[in-house]
């Protein structure tokens, strides 16, 4: 499973879905808001579908960061 996150209109989430489909991601949530105004959904989704052993991979450690 893979999580990627972009905060403004103007950036593309293409570079993070491209590292999660190479790093074999299947499942994969994106959000595409501001991390600071707003509720990021999918990450949340994401988290809820984490089961013990699973692995959640996210391509750029300072999207995640910012959500939490």
């Amino acid at each position: 499973m893979g999580y990627a996150h972009v905060s403004t209109k103007g950036q593309l989430l293409d570079r993070q879905i491209h590292a999660l489909t190479e790093a074999g991601r299947i499942s994969i949530f994106a959000d595409k808001k501001s991390g600071k105004n707003a509720e990021c959904e999918e990450l949340w989704k994401a988290l809820g579908f984490l089961r013990e052993g699973s692995t959640l991979v996210v391509p750029s450690l300072d999207r995640l960061g910012r959500s939490l």
